[in-house]
């Protein structure tokens, strides 16, 4: 870690999960009226426009966001990116996921398990039977989507990515599925 570096997370474990969560932490009490997470590198996350994040950027309408209260950064809806093709179904069985020919299969089997732990819920019934997402993780939200989560709330999480046996790119790969649902926004189906 280099010390000139303003944010200092606990740990280098599940990826930007880790960092989006210790922004959140650190700034908690003095969050800006909205607030981007993005990947620190240009690469294949942004479809819509050429010259990346810089291009993409000022395209966001602040309105819109500021009226819906997330808004994910991934604009593509190209094969694999659109919701309906990247949604996880929690409680699918091995042989459900093996006969759809999804990859990651052992994320996706331990997946309700991880839900429930990362949204602190004991209820396997508080699952959802699918979730819809888009991919990779870069999205704005407004201070007050995030405020609707307390403080040890995020705290809770981020202590969930430590102490969890799981690996760097299990942990940020279930975080990736579910910023919408922890910053309250409709389950995208």
């Amino acid at each position: 870690m280099e010390a000139n570096y303003p944010l200092h997370p606990p740990k280098n474990k599940g990826r930007e999960a880790m960092v989006y969560l210790s922004y959140i932490i650190d700034h908690y009490d003095n969050l800006p009226d909205v607030s981007l997470f993005v990947h620190a590198s240009e690469g294949w996350h942004d479809d819509l426009t050429k010259g990346g994040m810089v291009e993409l950027l000022p395209r966001i309408r602040i309105a819109h966001l500021l009226n819906n209260g997330y808004t994910n950064l991934r604009c593509s809806h190209v094969s694999g990116c659109h919701p309906k093709s990247r949604r996880i179904r929690p409680k699918a069985t091995e042989d459900e996921i093996m006969s759809a020919e999804l990859f990651n299969k052992d994320y996706r089997l331990r997946f309700a398990d991880s839900y429930m732990q990362v949204m602190n819920i004991d209820d396997i019934n508080q699952v959802p039977e699918e979730i819809g997402n888009i991919c990779c993780a870069q999205f704005a939200v407004p201070r007050s989507t995030i405020l609707k989560n307390p403080y040890e709330e995020y705290e809770r999480m981020r202590q969930w990515i430590l102490d969890t046996p799981k690996w760097d790119h299990e942990v940020g790969w279930i975080f990736e599925k579910i910023w919408h649902i922890i910053f309250k926004q409709e389950i995208i189906l």
